[in-house]
């Protein structure tokens, strides 16, 4: 794949949803969007190609009505999972002490399985570029909505920001973290809510107070991927502001393009989140992930009311986004408090595994309930 300017990476974590229900169709209606926005892209291409990795067989075959639609596009499948401990596993009374059921059948990771399919992508990047190849890994969201002509925009961005002796790694960010999809009713109330409680400013962005390699989409050089995959601990939970911190150490730079308003480059997220109550799970793993930092630094744990009690009266839409953002926050810390107070630890599930983290510690503990 030596001759590919572009080889994007996607992590299948689970089968295409189902067709079953109205809840489940629409899940598939934004899945199916966002991921023909990223094909179609990609397919403009003749020097791109699409990896598929993948948790099992059943998660590769459910891509097939799609992947028809895209036959000119060089298409390669793999699996990859997160590879198990050997009992007795380092942190083994975990599943006993915090009650979990049937504590005996839960197996520990080493790392997430996020983890395992990004260094994956990484050793790609490394083998492409000893082959000589010239081009960029690219990590896309299953929420990444691509325009025409992004690849090439984050080319451009990429070699015109380049340091070290090598282009940078890019991310475009957009403010729409959360949009409407096409034939699909997604609540508007819902979607605002989530792109003020995700908000950050540009300028603090551009300013680099906030990292600049983002998880929901980056492409890497593929002569960086080698020194990243040296670098980065893959115990930390927050993949991407690892490799963001490691590019940094690395003396290379990372790059974030702005999508604001639908200028500079074409891109935003559309998330199957549907209503309130789906809404939580996404801020319950946000603020997980803050946990093993020291000091509150969780984007959720700013008093969003005590931000916009400034506004005058007429602005009390802003006033119900900042009552309903505080509310599922104030839910969401709730429960991981009690959690701390009786376990000494709290736990998100996400996907097929268990994250259980603990104030502090940086390092994640990665469970599954099944060999």
């Amino acid at each position: 794949m030596a001759d590919r300017r572009f080889i994007s990476v996607e992590f299948v974590y689970k089968p295409r949803p189902a067709n079953a229900d109205y809840d489940s169709r629409r899940r598939r209606a934004v899945f199916d969007y966002a991921l023909r926005s990223r094909l179609a892209e990609l397919a403009r291409h003749p020097d791109a190609a699409l990896i598929l990795c993948c948790a099992d067989l059943s998660a590769a075959a459910s891509l097939a009505p799609i992947l028809a639609d895209f036959p000119s596009l060089l298409t390669l499948t793999t699996f990859v999972n997160p590879e198990a401990y050997a009992p007795p596993f380092p942190d083994a009374e975990t599943p006993y002490r915090c009650a979990w059921d049937a504590p005996e059948a839960w197996t520990q990771y080493k790392t997430t399985d996020r983890w395992a399919r990004i260094a994956f992508a990484l050793e790609v990047g490394q083998r492409v570029a000893t082959a000589g190849g010239q081009g960029w890994i690219v990590m896309p969201a299953h929420d990444a909505v691509w325009g025409a002509y992004l690849l090439d925009e984050l080319a451009a961005i990429s070699l015109e920001q380049a340091r070290g002796g090598l282009p940078a790694a890019v991310s475009p960010y957009s403010d729409f973290h959360h949009s409407a999809v096409p034939g699909v009713w997604i609540d508007p109330l819902v979607i605002r809510v989530i792109n003020a409680a995700f908000h950050r400013p540009p300028d603090s962005i551009a300013s680099r107070a906030y990292q600049q390699f983002w998880g929901k989409m980056g492409i890497i050089p593929y002569a960086m991927c080698a020194s990243i995959l040296r670098r980065v601990e893959m115990r930390v939970w927050e993949d991407d502001l690892e490799i963001d911190s490691a590019i940094q150490t690395l003396g290379y730079a990372a790059v974030t393009a702005f999508a604001m308003h639908g200028v500079h480059v074409s891109y935003r997220q559309a998330l199957p989140v549907f209503s309130l109550v789906d809404a939580l799970a996404l801020f319950d793993r946000t603020l997980h992930y803050s946990l093993p930092i020291p000091g509150n630094t969780s984007l959720l744990a700013r008093p969003f009311i005590a931000l916009w009690q400034h506004l005058p009266d007429y602005a009390l839409n802003y006033w119900y986004l900042a009552a309903c953002i505080e509310a599922l926050t104030a839910r969401c810390q709730r429960h991981i408090a009690s959690r701390l107070a009786r376990f000494g630890c709290s736990w998100v599930d996400w996907g097929a595994y268990r994250h259980v983290v603990r104030v502090g510690d940086p390092f994640v503990q990665v469970w599954k309930d099944s060999p």
